[in-house]
Formats: C-alpha cells, structure tokens, sequence
C-alpha cells in the first residue's frame, strides 16, 4: 500500500482538505492571510515539499524555524538596491516574506531537510515513521498446542 493510497483511506478532516484543495489546484494555504509570494507545495511517498522561489537570493538571509506542529520560512534580502529605480513592468518577485504553515502530524519536521539551489529554495519534510503503513502478524486462533502435540506423537 502506497502512502498515496494510505492517505486517501483516512478521514481526518484536514486530511481530507488537503487532499482536496492539492487535487483541485488551489494549493496549500499557509496560516494567517493569503499570501502574495508564490511557493508550491506537494507530496509523494517520502516527503512533503515545499519550494519557493527566491532569486539573486543568499542562503544567509532565509531562515527556518518550527514547533511541533508549524513550519516558518522567512526571507530578508541583506542586499537591497540601491537608489530608486522607475518599473515599467514589476512581475517577478524579490522581496522579503515571511510565510507560516501548520503541519499535520503525519509528517516529521524533526527531520526536515532545506537547500537553496539556483534560485529555488526547497524544504522536504519526511512522513513520520508512525504514520507509514505497518504489516501486522495474524495469529492463528484455531492453533490448539496440546492437539498439536498428539499429532505429532502418532
């Protein structure tokens, strides 16, 4: 059973609209307002992932934070331009964000992983390994012990 398919068999409400809002197209919203910074979110088997995109950006000036159940990024540009420049046209994004997102339980921010690679910053945080399918043994109640043992003498 993939954890696809162990997510679909839940009925967590919040499961249920993530799940929903991921299928329909919406996206993820973070806590608190609608941001106004693009960032996708996504899951497969091993992670959730968030990855948002932060050009002629510096590692330095994004930091990550979480409790145990909310994940921060946030952004502060170190170099900002200098002197007043006049847009003609302003649709790519380079400014500072903060954005907060609360993260189910199913996933372990313990042990999140964040890189910053060629203007794409990536956060994969693991599924908990509670929340991964486990097979569990079936005993076998018709066994009798003591109807085994004269089986096996005779």
């Amino acid at each position: 059973m993939s954890v696809n398919q162990l997510i679909s068999s839940t009925i967590d409400p919040f499961e249920i609209l993530f799940r929903n809002a991921l299928r329909a197209g919406y996206g993820y919203q973070p806590i608190g307002r609608k941001p106004d910074y693009p960032y996708d979110v996504y899951f497969n088997d091993e992670f959730l992932s968030i990855d948002i995109p932060i050009l002629g950006g510096n590692v330095d000036d994004i930091k990550v934070t979480h409790t145990d159940d909310e994940l921060r990024v946030s952004y502060h540009r170190s170099d900002k331009p200098a002197g007043d420049v006049t847009y003609l046209t302003n649709s790519i994004v380079r400014r500072d964000f903060e954005l907060v997102w609360k993260i189910p339980a199913k996933f372990d921010l313990e042990n999140l992983h964040a890189n910053y690679r060629g203007g794409l910053f990536s956060v994969q945080i693991p599924w908990a390994k509670k929340s991964l399918p486990r097979e569990v043994k079936v005993l076998d109640l018709n066994y009798n012990p003591v109807q085994s043992e004269l089986s096996t003498q005779n």
